[in-house]
């Protein structure tokens, strides 16, 4: 999660950073290979202008020259003030350009903006009206909503920038000016475990040609192949993998078969660790999918005739291109993204889900799927284990469980045999051996502690558990029993018997109450999937009169355990 940005009161003498009229700036500015002429500001229509600032065609003033040169003074002090290349064009493509393209508009209805003091409230909410209103370019469509709350981000970037100038206001901000807008973002979703295997199957199979010399694709397909092999591997995020430096990989200072695979994440000025086995080089591309260190060693390998000849900065990168002209260059996210899209089309590579008609579609592959499929792979193989997922991804855990960890079909799977104990109970058979043998077998235990979890002697706070001292989340000290009952829900070691549905929706009455205090966004990162996992897994093995009547008495006569919300902090690590 992004950290909050500092604004700073432009009254306050210490805050305020002088323009620096005494040197003019450029009015232009290349970024990224582009070059921006801020000059084009000046005129009504953002026109082409030459070289001395003149528009090509005959385009009327937009008599606002103060407020553009304050623009690009704005710019070049981000720039300088180390902000990376693409985040400055990305202030100017997106948030500038609409900024300046709303004030067009806005000057064939009234008097236009010619300075930044002129800027006020009004003018700003007009701005977010317009963007949310406004049809995408080249596109009949209006922005998605969260794409507009993106453009505004991108110009408040620069109206801060007046902030510390001492020119505006910090309080002509709205404080929420996209509210919900969490709930429209469409997260990536991992991989299905079908997908996976087809990409690695796709990428081992050009790996193995790209070694034999039989690889037919441009040099840029050759390095989307390893880095798709080692985003898949690391599960690391799309930038910091892109900007990998040729020591990346150190040999671990304890054991000689690993190796320890680092990244550096800009935005929150840290590195990231991570423990890589290094194992015996092989001939077929299945063991080297295990192997980062060779899959690493090889791309570097692969871009070496380019790395003397690279601009300065890039000599230490590991994933070099040529551009057209033949010049070595960094690859860079749209770069990457046009060879993925030639991989899948050269794989064929489908996507589980079928279109409306029943048809095919495209698989949709990128770096974020890769993250999150390997975060809930890593997740099942340390057994439920958060914090180790949350380590080996490099977030908190508490990110690692609302942002990674979705409630999987895997997961619905757990609670298949919910509601097994029940119908045993009302069929008369619960306490016959060839029951307790059969429940003992599917749930993992001992037949003497499936008596136990029948007498109630196993119950938590949400229904039952078949191991309170060694379950999946347990503290697995032979000592401390399980306490952590939201987890209960992503459990294997979870059992519900109809008894158990009064405490247990006491607990759900106690989460909806929790959405009041928390907040319609906080409340769904937090409790919504449990109200799901409720609602559709749990209470569909009941017989609806059953779960209504419970639910009932539940909602005016909770149980004790679930009266006071403060019962909540034991419930989530």
């Amino acid at each position: 999660m992004r950290n909050r940005k500092q604004y700073f009161d432009a009254t306050g003498a210490a805050n305020v950073v002088g323009i620096g009229s005494s040197v003019e700036r450029p009015w232009t500015i290349v970024l990224r290979g582009q070059s921006v002429d801020f000059r084009r500001w000046l005129y009504v229509g953002w026109p082409r202008v030459d070289g001395n600032g003149t528009p090509l065609q005959d385009t009327p003033s937009a008599e606002r020259d103060d407020l553009v040169e304050t623009v690009r003074d704005a710019i070049w002090e981000i720039k300088n003030g180390g902000a990376m290349e693409a985040t400055v064009l990305n202030l100017c493509a997106s948030g500038m350009r609409h900024w300046f393209m709303f004030l067009d508009e806005f000057l064939g209805k009234q008097a236009g903006l010619d300075s930044v003091k002129q800027i006020s409230s009004k003018h700003i909410e007009r701005y977010i009206e317009w963007l949310i209103k406004r049809f995408a370019v080249k596109s009949a469509k209006k922005l998605r909503y969260t794409s507009a709350k993106a453009i505004y981000s991108a110009t408040k970037s620069v109206w801060t920038q007046f902030v510390r100038f001492g020119m505006l206001k910090e309080t002509v901000f709205p404080l929420n000016p996209f509210p919900s807008a969490d709930r429209e973002y469409r997260g990536q979703a991992p991989l299905s475990k079908s997908e996976m295997e087809k990409v690695l199957g796709c990428l081992g199979a050009d790996l193995a040609a790209i070694r034999d010399g039989t690889f037919d694709g441009e040099h840029l397909d050759r390095m989307a192949v390893y880095f798709l092999l080692v985003a898949a591997r690391t599960g690391r995020n799309l930038t910091p993998l892109l900007e990998l430096r040729l020591d990346c990989l150190e040999p671990h200072p304890l054991r000689d078969d690993m190796w320890v695979f680092q990244v550096y994440k800009r935005r929150g000025y840290k590195k990231n660790v991570m423990p890589l086995r290094f194992g015996v080089k092989k001939g077929d591309a299945a063991s080297v999918l295990t192997d980062v260190k060779h899959l690493i060693d090889e791309a570097i390998a692969l871009g070496a005739p380019m790395r003397a000849q690279a601009p300065a900065g890039l000599h230490n990168r590991v994933w070099l291109t040529p551009d057209p002209s033949g010049r070595p260059k960094a690859i860079e996210r749209l770069a990457l993204n046009r060879a993925i899209s030639r991989f899948i089309g050269r794989h064929a590579l489908t996507s589980d889900d079928l279109k409306f008609d029943g048809s095919t579609k495209a698989l949709a592959l990128n770096v974020s799927r890769l993250r999150k499929t390997f975060g809930q792979r890593i997740w099942e193989l340390s057994g439920g284990n958060l914090l180790r997922t949350a380590n080996l991804l490099g977030n908190t855990p508490r990110i690692t469980d609302s942002h990674y960890l979705g409630v999987t079909p895997d997961m619905e799977r757990n609670h298949k045999f919910v509601g097994t104990i029940l119908h045993a109970t009302v069929s008369g058979i619960a306490g016959t051996d060839a029951f307790k043998a059969d429940l003992a077998t599917k749930l993992g235990v001992s037949i003497d502690r499936v008596v136990q979890i029948l007498a109630g002697e196993n119950n938590t706070g949400v229904g039952r558990c078949s191991d309170y001292l060694y379950g999946r989340f347990a503290p697995r000290n032979g000592k401390d029993v399980c306490t952590r009952f939201l987890h209960c829900f992503r459990c294997p070691n979870q059992v519900v018997m109809e008894s158990d549905l009064h405490r247990l929706y006491s607990f759900y009455w106690l989460l909806w109450k929790e959405r009041a205090i928390l907040g319609r966004n906080k409340w769904k990162q937090v409790y919504a999937w449990v109200i799901r996992e409720i609602d559709n897994a749990i209470a569909a093995q009941f017989p609806i009169e059953i779960v209504e009547r419970e639910k009932a008495r539940a909602r005016t006569n909770p149980h004790p355990m679930w009266m006071d919300r403060s019962m909540l902090g034991v419930s989530v690590i």
